[in-house]
């Protein structure tokens, strides 16, 4: 494994290193992840960026700081981010008739939030506000942050 590349793993893997790290490590929350995204993210949308590696740039993860202007690395793109907060509708949520099973069957303790896009990210899916969700033993090019 190179050093300097995001791992992929799984939320309980993630959450498994952060109980072996100590300290009351944790896995950040969606409204962390917002916040990062704010104050170290793109003014633009990350998809419309090519200073990210999405859309298949290399057809795997890369180096973190290949793309690194800030102290965050990689907000967007290489890996998902694993996210401890349950999926949930945000305030004003209504299904969509033409597809009203995609997102509402999912609200409940089993799906986890993903954010941040991957390397396998292609158009909206690596927005600021896209919001993904699996269950916690699934792999989806995702890593994960640790807050202490």
């Amino acid at each position: 494994m190179p050093f300097l590349w995001p791992v992929e793993v799984n939320f309980y893997e993630a959450e498994a290193y952060c109980r072996w790290f100590g300290s009351n490590a944790r896995i950040m929350s969606e409204s962390e992840f917002e916040l990062i995204s704010e104050r170290f993210g793109p003014e633009k949308e990350p998809f419309l960026l090519d200073s990210y590696n999405l859309n298949l740039k290399f057809c795997s993860p890369s180096d973190v700081n290949l793309f690194s202007k800030n102290v965050i690395h990689d907000i967007y793109g290489n890996v998902f981010q694993w996210l401890n907060t349950e999926f949930y509708p945000l305030p004003g949520f209504s299904t969509q008739y033409l597809y009203p099973q995609f997102s509402y069957p999912y609200f409940d303790k089993d799906h986890y939030m993903l954010k941040g896009g991957s390397w396998a990210s292609t158009g909206a899916s690596a927005s600021k506000y896209y919001r993904l969700w699996f269950r916690k033993h699934f792999f989806q090019h995702a890593g994960f942050r640790i807050c202490i």
